[in-house]
């Protein structure tokens, strides 16, 4: 299961990587791509990827740790949520 976890938070990492790219490319106008026009493939990405980082944070051995990192990779996913609800672009 760790493996499981390991290998989707790195998959979710490459998957923010290329969407901040795209989305770059797009708001800078090298590229039209109208899914990247503005900035909620990137939040929702964003979301995602902390949620499986705060997972895989949590199967540490250290207890400080693995409570402080969880904390933080879910309120950087929350914080991403609320500005994705409130249409903050």
């Amino acid at each position: 299961m760790k493996k499981l976890i390991n290998y989707i938070s790195w998959i979710s990492v490459l998957f923010t990587i290329s969407t901040i790219i795209l989305t770059l490319l797009t708001t800078y106008q090298f590229a039209y791509i109208k899914y990247f026009s503005n900035y909620y493939a990137v939040q929702t990405g964003l979301c995602l990827t902390m949620i499986f980082w705060a997972i895989r944070f949590w199967n540490w051995d250290n207890l400080d740790s693995r409570v402080a990192y969880s904390l933080i990779c879910i309120s950087i996913a929350a914080g991403s949520i609320f500005f994705r609800l409130m249409d903050v672009f």
